[in-house]
């Protein structure tokens, strides 16, 4: 097959990698594949390991040298963003997020070349808000712009694309594309874990209050009663020191703290389900990367969350955006397996799910579609 040649400039506020691959990774793998892209990321500010990425990233802001105080000065350097992108002169400029998007949309309109939006979901939030406060208002006109200049929108979920719909998003220019996860680096370890420990329960995510790692001990605690289990919260923020106080009576419940990609990979080739009940999450692609380790995912409902699960064959949606913790707990028992063998089919069923429905490989597939009609390619 033929493919089209051509520059992309990834565009978005803040590129942080580790831990948020997502922004480029299909970018590294359209590359890997020889489609014949050129590429190069041009966030604000950015915090980029070495070999996170092939991309080659031009961050708006170079000083000051503390990336905390460069992302905190990030608003004010779209002007600069936009002179990088015209600079560089791409076929086609690729945003991630609507907010903070006026340097690429600027961009856009002086070179005259295509715009994609991925919309993620706290920017879809925004858009459809009946009465927005403060910099809820600048978020707002900067994702509804978005909306209007974009020649193709596209959201990480059908739960943000109908979010988005409401908010004013045109539908024809608007499609689901969900964003995948790298099934050769998250998958089940090669030498299986002895069963004889107890079953074991993962949350990985920031212990901020939207993430509600505190409903995640409650539902512990209740399951405790019935099955042994240990519930292993994997993240760091603000709430630590309030969740440690609440598990400081459940001595199965272990709070490990921060780790790096490769530390998330083993927890997860290690334990034996998720439990995620955030909300407002656009998708959650840590739910994927889970599966894809072998892994069944609990998770509640109300947003994008829900469709990273294949519900009765991988892990479960709880029906309520806001269950109780016995809802929670309910949920979590259904899906404990309870032998090796069941361990070996849900975790079968789980990857599985991914590397055909969901993998980074298939969503690039999809974008290059993508790109080249709007290269006209």
């Amino acid at each position: 097959m033929d493919h089209p040649t051509g520059s992309i400039a990834l565009a978005t506020a803040l590129l942080a990698i580790p831990p948020t691959y997502f922004v480029t990774q299909h970018a590294d793998e359209l590359m890997r594949e020889g489609r014949g892209y050129r590429f190069a990321a041009f966030p604000l500010a950015s915090r980029v390991d070495a070999d996170a990425t092939s991309v080659p990233i031009v961050p708006a802001l170079r000083r000051p040298a503390s990336y905390p105080q460069r992302a905190s000065l990030a608003k004010i350097a779209m002007p600069l963003q936009r002179r990088a992108l015209v600079a560089a002169a791409p076929d086609l400029i690729h945003q991630h997020h609507g907010t903070w998007s006026g340097g690429a949309r600027a961009a856009s309109r002086a070179l005259g070349v295509p715009l994609v939006t991925t919309l993620h979901g706290t920017d879809v939030v925004s858009a459809a808000r009946s009465a927005p406060r403060g910099l809820q208002r600048i978020h707002q006109q900067q994702t509804r712009a978005a909306f209007d200049e974009s020649d193709l929108l596209l959201a990480v979920s059908d739960h943000q694309r109908r979010l988005a719909l409401s908010a004013g998003a045109p539908a024809e220019r608007l499609h689901v594309h969900y964003q995948g996860v790298d099934t050769d680096y998250f998958r089940p370890a090669s030498a299986i874990e002895s069963a004889d420990r107890p079953l074991r329960l993962l949350f990985v995510g920031a212990l901020i209050p939207r993430k509600r790692a505190d409903l995640a001990i409650e539902a512990s605690a209740l399951i405790s009663r019935h099955q042994e289990h240990e519930l292993l919260i994997v993240g760091d923020g603000p709430e630590r020191s309030r969740l440690e106080e609440k598990s400081a009576s459940l001595p199965h419940v272990r709070i490990v703290g921060s780790t790096d990609r490769d530390g998330i990979r083993q927890w997860m080739q290690r334990s034996d389900a998720l439990i995620l009940p955030s909300h407002s999450e656009g998708a959650g692609l840590v739910i994927l990367e889970a599966q894809a380790c072998g892994m069944a995912a609990v998770v509640t409902g109300g947003d994008g969350k829900a469709e990273m699960v294949a519900p009765g064959r991988t892990g479960t949606v709880v029906d309520s955006e806001n269950p109780s913790a016995a809802d929670l707990a309910h949920a979590v028992l259904e899906w404990m397996p309870d032998g090796a063998e069941a361990r070996r089919q849900i975790a079968d069923a789980a990857r599985s799910f991914v590397v055909t429905e969901r993998s980074v490989h298939g969503a690039a597939d999809i974008l290059d579609t993508h790109y080249r009609t709007l290269l006209g390619r």
